[in-house]
């Protein structure tokens, strides 16, 4: 067999109780072209590796193995796997999350050989939670832009740094571009999550098509890097933040400050989002301030009007933190007042 169209690229580690089904979403699906399926794992040691095995030995031919001979971190497996396809087209996906429709390939195939200006061909997708019996069911996600919905057909890089667009790994097919670019940059190595960067990259090759359809499930396991936190909630969610803010200035920088205005915008609400949050103490926030001033990727030019922009989005929260006690207090002591005319006239 030749060079196929489409890789299907599977990332795992630890994820036997899901594998299967990922694997098995995989194989339902009806296409007209050549495809194949590469899995990388990154050593697990609960099992994957041996059902991995077990498939690759049913489908000797169509399925391909990476097998790190030692845990070389999440970032590190990713290249591995992105970088191992010659086809046209990359399909990505992990092993906790798995497809539903047995025509989405057929169908994001079919978008990208006739939308040549287009990089990549996402769509819309549900959640998996577990319900009281710990049993997982599917239930719609809310179509919001930070769940990967999109209302128009086509979306841009813009819209991507103005925070309108994400593209979600469980969903996305893209060109294969990295057998012609320098990649992965070496800031992409440094992130903390790998969708909204790459998404960043592949915008400078195209735009992205939206199938306003679910053929995917994310699976809410509460295992992954973005919702794995320490013990201190607070410290967590600053770190959360912290780290989109990241992405958003190297992607940023990235681009040569095209998108400056969506990325500044987009990062000052995540600054607002710790700002607001009532157990993020004043000194915390000021340094916060002060590192974002002095921050390399910041243009000098810039650096300024982002400090007073800053003071005054502090302000803002903290007021809006004293407002929210008060609201808070008037509510309980309205709900003291009613109980006591209600026990009077009992």
């Amino acid at each position: 067999m030749g060079v196929p169209l489409l890789s299907v690229c599977l990332i795992t580690y630890n994820h036997k109780e899901y594998i299967r089904q990922a694997i098995d979403s995989v194989l339902m699906q009806k296409t007209n072209f050549s495809w194949e399926l590469i899995i990388a794992d990154d050593f697990s040691t609960d099992g994957t590796r041996e059902i991995v095995l077990e498939y690759k030995e049913k489908y000797p031919d169509f399925i391909k193995l990476i097998l790190q001979e030692n845990n070389v971190g999440a970032a590190q497996n990713w290249i591995d796997l992105l970088m191992a396809p010659k086809s046209k087209y990359i399909a990505y996906f992990e092993g906790d999350d798995y497809w539903t429709d047995p025509l989405k390939l057929q169908k994001q195939v079919d978008v990208l050989e006739r939308h040549p200006k287009c990089i990549a061909c996402h769509h819309w997708h549900k959640y998996a939670i577990k319900d009281e019996s710990e049993t997982y069911i599917e239930i719609p996600a809310p179509k919001n832009y930070g769940q990967g919905y999109f209302p128009k057909k086509i979306g841009t890089v813009r819209d991507i740094f103005a925070n309108r667009l994400r593209i979600k790994s469980r969903t996305v097919m893209f060109r294969n571009i990295f057998r012609e670019i320098d990649f992965p940059p070496e800031w992409f190595m440094h992130v903390a999550f790998g969708d909204v960067p790459l998404s960043m990259i592949l915008g400078e090759y195209g735009d992205f098509y939206f199938i306003d359809h679910p053929m995917a499930v994310y699976r809410q396991t509460e295992k992954g890097l973005s919702k794995a936190g320490p013990q201190d909630p607070t410290k967590w969610y600053i770190q959360h933040y912290l780290n989109w803010i990241a992405i958003w200035d190297k992607g940023n920088k990235h681009h040569n400050y095209a998108y400056y205005t969506e990325a500044r915008n987009t990062i000052f609400y995540f600054y607002r989002c710790i700002f607001q949050r009532e157990h993020v103490g004043l000194l915390i926030c000021m340094n916060l301030i002060k590192a974002r001033i002095t921050a390399g990727d910041i243009l000098n030019k810039y650096r300024i009007v982002d400090a007073y922009s800053m003071a005054a989005l502090l302000c803002k929260a903290r007021i809006s933190i004293k407002i929210t006690r008060a609201i808070q207090c008037c509510k309980r002591i309205t709900k003291k007042i009613f109980l006591k005319m209600c026990l009077s006239r009992a």
